[in-house]
């Protein structure tokens, strides 16, 4: 069994997740084995290889509504860069 990482959460960077998986299956069915936690954040246990394919999901979310149109992150690209960072594991 491969080795699990513990992803910190903030209450809105899984709520942009959650929204996200609502037209996402395969985040839906991520986020189904890690429910919403209270006190502010949650805390999403993933494989080295779920890191990489959660950030290489996101990546391309970041890319596709990520940035206005001169190029500067908005409010969700923001919260996905937050999360992106995370997700690399040494």
């Amino acid at each position: 069994m491969s080795e699990m990482h513990k992803i910190r959460l903030s209450a809105t960077e899984y709520k942009i997740l959650q929204q996200f998986s609502l037209s996402d299956k395969w985040l839906a069915d991520l986020l189904v084995r890690h429910p919403a936690q209270n006190r502010g954040h949650s805390i999403v246990e993933l494989s080295r290889e779920e890191c990489e394919q959660l950030r290489d999901h996101l990546t391309t979310r970041l890319a596709q509504m990520g940035f206005d149109r001169n190029y500067v992150p908005n409010e969700q690209g923001i919260l996905l860069e937050a999360i992106v960072d995370r997700l690399y594991l040494q």
